[in-house]
């Protein structure tokens, strides 16, 4: 499912940006990362989200690798299902302490995406309606 993710987020980074991403890889844990970096934002095609020791562990190897001199966002690119979601939900705390983290949910067959950037959405958005928020945006693209 990665390798489906990733191609069809070089398509996309293609149509929104104009021109090609550059790539690279990033070991992590057992599997290889292939990073894609355009402009200052650096995307990730994780898949699933299901380890926040290996999302911390993707996010120091990035913020160290020497390809990346400067970015803005890391984007953790993740499918966008329920179990996902969940885990946003239950690490909220970890993401929205990290500015420079978006997540982007997509729905690979129907072609659409939302993103979430938790710092600053966490900033703004009502804490007491958290889940039912994110779930509203979930079911909206869903």
């Amino acid at each position: 499912m990665r390798d489906e993710l990733n191609k069809w987020l070089t398509k996309y980074l293609k149509f929104r940006y104009g021109f090609a991403p550059q790539f690279f890889d990033i070991n992590n844990s057992i599997t290889k990362i292939r990073v894609q970096f355009i402009k200052d934002h650096v995307f990730c095609a994780i898949g699933e989200l299901n380890n926040i020791e290996k999302v911390i562990d993707l996010i120091r190897k990035i913020k160290m690798n020497d390809h990346i001199k400067e970015f803005r966002y890391i984007v953790m690119v993740v499918l966008n299902n329920r179990r996902n979601v969940n885990f946003l939900i239950m690490n909220w705390n970890i993401f929205c302490a990290r500015e420079y983290v978006k997540i982007m949910f997509v729905n690979i067959e129907k072609n659409k995406v939302w993103e979430i950037v938790p710092y600053v959405h966490n900033l703004i958005a009502d804490k007491t309606n958290l889940r039912k928020g994110i779930l509203s945006l979930y079911h909206g693209f869903g």
